[in-house]
């Protein structure tokens, strides 16, 4: 759009100067022994390319104003996006923010071996399933299954040893 745009105000200029030039060369000729015949000719010839000069230069007018227009257009609706990216920048981080803190008021729950471990370990030192599941945070279903599971396994391994 850029090089459209130097071209046109380029061509402008060599016409505008090609205008002067012609002026100036009929006030020159004018001014020495040619006929008004002539002048009249030169004359004749220049209007026309002087019509065509001053089309070009008003189209040229009214291409600028459009691409004025369509740039304006163009930004209008880049403005309205980036108000948008940053309403929805600012949600995302609100969501962050939130999801952080909800993250420092629940510590990270341990890992579900160390967990079981946790259990068999307070189970041996003769807390019941309501007092692992309290001091754990979690289910007495929980508790119990894992307590189950362990003396399930422990029979099994009993009654394989046994010739």
């Amino acid at each position: 759009m850029e090089f459209w745009i130097v071209g046109q105000i380029i061509i402008d200029v060599v016409l505008l100067l090609l205008f002067l030039y012609l002026i100036r060369t009929i006030k020159h000729l004018s001014s020495g022994n040619i006929s008004g015949k002539t002048v009249g000719k030169l004359r004749e010839l220049m209007e026309p390319l002087l019509r065509d000069a001053k089309k070009a230069a008003n189209e040229f007018e009214s291409q600028l104003k459009e691409k004025h227009r369509i740039i304006r257009k163009l930004n209008e609706h880049l403005d309205d996006r980036i108000i948008s990216l940053n309403l929805l920048l600012n949600r995302a981080e609100l969501y962050i923010e939130e999801f952080q803190e909800k993250d420092k008021k629940n510590p990270p729950k341990p890992h579900v071996v160390d967990q079981q471990k946790e259990i068999i370990t307070l189970a041996q030192k003769g807390l019941d399933s309501e007092g692992i599941a309290r001091e754990l945070s979690i289910s007495v279903g929980e508790v119990e299954l894992v307590l189950d599971l362990k003396k399930k396994f422990l029979q099994m391994e009993t009654e394989n040893h046994l010739p």
